[in-house]
Formats: structure tokens, C-alpha cells, sequence
């Protein structure tokens, strides 16, 4: 699964365990996860029933979006950075759209930093899941 602007990575481990990998991945990282949301938690809150467990996590690195925000302040409205992961057969897939084109609707000049902030989503999601892609799923 996957566009030009969507990352999609299949993972072995099932939803619950690749959530307690990324967290502990983040938490290496210079990075504030500001936010984890639980989707099915929430709907069931609210009387939604039958969602699965996904999760959003949304995270960043205040350094990196000053720097954003200093070449172009309308980058904000593609920050923070943002994964998504879902359910996919017994694992698990994190989903993420990417940044560099995103940023570079704000301002050519910020391909470049939002190649690096893509990239270190990349090395977060493997670092993550130990066991690399699943056999069928894709790194796309």
C-alpha cells in the first residue's frame, strides 16, 4: 500500500507491540511525543463499538520546526509529525504521509529538511520493529 506520499510499513508484530516499540524508539529520539492517540479507546468512549486498536501518534523535534517555521510560518499546518498504526492480518502496519513534498508546497528550500524528518520516520519505524517487514509487506 502506498503512494507517492504515503510511507507504508508492514511489521510482524501485532498492533499492541509495535505501539510499546515505537514508544520506546521515540523516547531515544530528540523528539516530544506530544500526543498518542487511541482511536478505538475514544470511539468506545463515546458508545462507537467494533474499532480496531489503531493508534496516531504525533510527535516532533522543536529544533527542526523552528527552522521550518522561519522559511515559511503556513509549515505549521503540516506540523507535527504524525504516524498512523493499524491493524494489518496478525501484525501490524504504520502508516505515514510524507513530508518532503508536503513542505515543499510551503517553500522549495524546504524539500531538504523534510527529506531528513522522512528519513528519520524510516529509522524510527525500523528501529521499532526489530524484525524488519513482513514477508509480502512493503517499505514503500
Amino acid at each position: 500500500m502506498g503512494t507517492e506520499r504515503l510511507w507504508s510499513y508492514a511489521s510482524r508484530r501485532p498492533v499492541g507491540e509495535m505501539k510499546a516499540a515505537l514508544e520506546a524508539a521515540l523516547a531515544r529520539r530528540p523528539v516530544i511525543l506530544y500526543a498518542l492517540v487511541d482511536h478505538a479507546r475514544d470511539m468506545r468512549a463515546r458508545g462507537v463499538e467494533g474499532v480496531p486498536e489503531t493508534y496516531t501518534f504525533i510527535f516532533g523535534n522543536p529544533r527542526l520546526g523552528a527552522g521550518l517555521v522561519a522559511v515559511s510560518p503556513a509549515a505549521v499546518a503540516d506540523m507535527p509529525l504524525r504516524l498512523g498504526l493499524i491493524p494489518d492480518g496478525p501484525g501490524s502496519r504504520v502508516v505515514y504521509r510524507r513530508l518532503a513534498e508536503a513542505l515543499a508546497d510551503h517553500a522549495p528550500a524546504l524539500a531538504a529538511p523534510g527529506q531528513a524528518a522522512d528519513e528519520l520516520v524510516a529509522a524510527i519505524v525500523q528501529e521499532a520493529d526489530a524484525s524488519g517487514p513482513a514477508p509480502g509487506g512493503e517499505e514503500a
